[in-house]
């Protein structure tokens, strides 16, 4: 769950959780804040498109609560990988993906770490934050 404790118009940008995508690691997905609006960004390692999918946050209000669910591997139907993005149990986005998700040993999971020149955070509190080793179903 995602709780803001900003306000409605705050323009701050902020990552809130990121796995890879560096030069050396070209697979990686992030969440993060961008102004008003909230962004799942997700690459494979084939170097094709990421999925960037995003949503308005404008008319969140502090201290409510919104369930904010990213996922990746093979779809229900084994055909294919899909990246998916969910905001309060509707789907944002989706793309369908060839490459393989590798993230190398020692990359670390980011979580409320700032980004920007100066890096900022985003009042706001992540809870039950949780990473499975497959994708829930929709």
């Amino acid at each position: 769950f995602l709780q803001p404790q900003w306000q409605a118009n705050d323009p701050t940008n902020a990552t809130l959780v990121q796995l890879g995508n560096s030069d050396t690691n070209p697979s990686g997905f992030a969440i993060t804040k961008d102004g008003q609006s909230l962004h799942f960004t997700f690459a494979d390692n084939s170097g094709a498109a990421p999925l960037d999918a995003s949503i308005a946050i404008d008319g969140w209000k502090p201290g409510e609560q919104h369930l904010v669910t990213a996922s990746w591997g093979q779809s229900q139907d084994g055909g294919h990988s899909v990246a998916s993005f969910y905001v309060d149990g509707q789907l944002v986005g989706q793309q369908q993906y060839n490459g393989q998700f590798q993230i190398g040993q020692g990359v670390p999971l980011n979580i409320g770490s700032g980004y920007g020149n100066p890096a900022q955070t985003v009042p706001g509190v992540l809870n039950n934050f949780k990473v499975y080793n497959q994708a829930p179903p929709p």
